[in-house]
């Protein structure tokens, strides 16, 4: 039980930066929603932004979920917010963090995938 309400408070997290970001991208805040979504990643998995997008999938999913195996939904809403954050990353122009986070968020769904598929 504990271990699917932390889960569970990761993905809320999570959830709740891309909402504040969609509302920011509606109003042409793209700094202020990369900032909010490097707020979020601080908050639910205590790394900074950089680390996030620049350790080895498996090295940031393990510290991210503190060496537990992820809940398929947690890599799914992760998945959709490093999408996020890399289009919001190439609309500023910065070429290389938004190919990271793209590719994160592919990996990311494919083992999302992976789970759903293995149930």
């Amino acid at each position: 039980m504990i271990r699917r309400d932390w889960f569970k408070r990761q993905i809320d997290i999570v959830v709740q930066a891309l909402g504040l970001v969609l509302g920011l991208k509606q109003k042409g805040e793209i700094q202020a929603s990369i900032g909010a979504l490097e707020a979020a990643v601080l908050k639910a998995f205590g790394m900074s932004g950089p680390l996030a997008l620049g350790l080895p999938l498996d090295e940031f999913i393990s510290l991210a979920c503190r060496g537990e195996s992820p809940s398929p939904e947690l890599l799914s809403a992760l998945a959709d917010f490093f999408r996020e954050w890399g289009g919001l990353l190439a609309a500023q122009g910065r070429g290389a963090e938004a190919a990271a986070a793209a590719d994160r968020a592919e990996a990311l769904r494919q083992l999302a995938n992976g789970y759903n598929a293995s149930r």
